[in-house]
């Protein structure tokens, strides 16, 4: 592999890790960061001459895992951030084969996460678990943009607009209840890892 390939891979790793610490401490995704791991794999496939249908290669691949984190959305499953960076990393991986297995084993990872976080972290946190995702309540007070009310029907997260509106039409202690997921970005980074190992 040629030194600017790896050095872009790193440039890629090191957007994913500042993404899975964001996504555990806050919920959410940049959009930005799907975006640079886009623009880093354009760079990666260039230096590495694929041509053009190289090129069109990375775009079904990419295509179809941006299709399957559609539908993962739409189940309510997942969210937006998610989905767009489903789509650049099956289009840094280059080859439909390669997104398939990119998926299989970020699903081989994400078992541990679900374990960790439904055996201790929620349970401990005294969270309600449902089909519907994790459940708590909190004050209206301590609403936070991307916070997600129990009754979205998508993973779309609370805006700056949407907490103003809510705190005006409540006391400050009332009780509203928010859902949370478990963070994917830890499993896709593991997952994209273990592929990178192998190839």
């Amino acid at each position: 592999m040629l030194p600017m390939s790896i050095l872009l891979l790193g440039c890629v790793f090191a957007v994913m890790l500042f993404t899975v610490i964001y996504d555990i401490r806050y919920k959410d995704i940049f959009l930005i960061s799907p975006l640079l791991v886009w623009v880093f794999a354009i760079l990666y496939h260039l230096v590495n001459n694929v041509g053009l249908w190289g090129l069109l290669d990375a775009s079904v691949s990419g295509l179809f895992l941006f299709v399957l984190g559609l539908l993962l959305y739409i189940t309510n499953a997942t969210g937006l951030g998610d989905v767009f960076l489903f789509w650049s990393l099956g289009f840094l991986v280059g080859k439909l084969e390669l997104s398939i297995l990119l998926l299989v084993f970020t699903m081989i990872c994400f078992i541990p996460f679900l374990v960790v976080y439904v055996v201790w972290y929620w349970k401990k946190q005294g969270y309600d678990i449902t089909l519907n995702g994790f459940l708590r309540q909190i004050p209206v007070k301590d609403l936070r943009e991307g916070m997600v009310l129990s009754q979205s029907k998508l993973w779309d997260g609370l805006k700056k607009e949407d907490i103003e509106i809510l705190r005006e039409a409540h006391d400050p202690d009332y009780q509203i209840w928010i859902r949370e997921g478990i963070p994917f970005t830890p499993a896709l980074l593991c997952g994209l890892i273990w592929l990178f190992l192998i190839l």
